[in-house]
């Protein structure tokens, strides 16, 4: 009786184990980084017309001084399913409201290309910077 119930105990977890591993939940937080997928994000026109993108719409206040050479701004987003970004982070600034301004910028930013992994549209974390 007890190898009788050993035996239905097994089976059962066995069982239930082999449902739940066909099963795949995806995540909705999941991102991948952009450098490691089959197909990464893009800006529409690539990367040159990103950089035009953001030196034609960040604005220089007079808070800003004057540089002589060019400031790089490194910035870090997630590029969603849809093309729009989110979680937007200016990692690197250089002061006087240029972060709040880059953030600016990147909101006002026009969809994405998602990327995609594996055939599939996946999110993707992108890290870029611009000269300014």
């Amino acid at each position: 009786m007890k190898n009788l119930f050993l035996i239905c105990a097994l089976f059962s977890v066995f069982f239930c184990n082999s449902q739940v591993n066909n099963t795949k939940i995806e995540n909705p937080n999941t991102y991948y980084f952009n450098e490691a997928i089959e197909k990464p994000a893009t800006f529409p026109g690539g990367m040159e017309a990103f950089e035009k993108f953001f030196k034609e719409n960040f604005v220089v206040t007079d808070k800003v001084p004057s540089f002589r050479e060019p400031i790089k701004i490194l910035m870090e987003f997630i590029v969603e399913k849809d093309g729009t970004l989110s979680a937007m982070r200016i990692t690197r600034h250089f002061g006087f409201d240029s972060k709040k301004e880059g953030l600016r910028v990147l909101a006002k930013s026009p969809k994405w290309n998602p990327g995609m992994e594996g055939g599939k549209i996946v999110r993707s974390k992108c890290e870029i910077f611009c000269f300014i």
